[in-house]
């Protein structure tokens, strides 16, 4: 490859290709005789596919598998797609890496969507508004790296567990890479 060919290909494009996991058929049922064999497809168009259909989408695999360079491409993607698109969700990448249990001056994830506000977009909010706008006006779309990077205090978990519970019920699109099954 030529470097005229490398400045010009994509960088996060590496053919990464990937299939919906259903959940296992219980014993007994009809559709054990005859398994549904999903189609690979790639990463970005897969995710875009999905996230059209449900709220949450877990990416899994092994370390080193693509998953953190797959949140940064889909970024990538939905910062082109809200350029353009005025009532497109902003993409907010959380690292979870950065993570620190709440206090009294420190508000757990709100402060990581704080944090990434202020660095992708340069948009200085307060807590309220960034509650507000991910809880109530529904306007961020998340995108949740590093859940093997958390702490393993309990009381770390227990916040992220009920972050995730306050998502799932007011059906917060939340694209969750990294060992995605630990919050399962």
């Amino acid at each position: 490859m030529t470097d005229i060919e490398r400045e010009q290909s994509d960088p996060f494009d590496f053919n990464l290709r990937v299939k919906e996991v259903k959940p296992q058929p219980t014993r007994g049922s009809s559709s054990e005789n005859s398994p549904d064999i999903e189609p690979t497809l790639p990463v970005i168009q897969a995710l875009q596919q999905y996230m059209a259909d449900k709220k949450h989408v877990f990416l899994v695999g092994q370390p080193g598998a693509g998953k953190t360079k797959t949140l940064l491409r889909y970024l990538l993607e939905l910062v082109e797609q809200a350029k353009g698109d005025s009532s497109a969700k902003i993409p907010i990448l959380v690292q979870l890496k950065d993570y620190k249990v709440p206090s009294d001056d420190y508000y757990g994830i709100v402060h990581l969507i704080r944090k990434d506000l202020e660095d992708s977009w340069g948009l200085s909010l307060e807590l309220a508004e960034i509650q507000r706008y991910l809880f109530h006006e529904q306007i961020f779309l998340l995108l949740v790296d590093g859940l093997n990077e958390l702490s393993t205090s309990q009381e770390a978990w227990k916040d992220i567990r009920q972050f995730w519970d306050r998502c799932h019920k007011r059906q917060i699109s939340i694209v969750y890479g990294k060992m995605a099954k630990l919050l399962a």
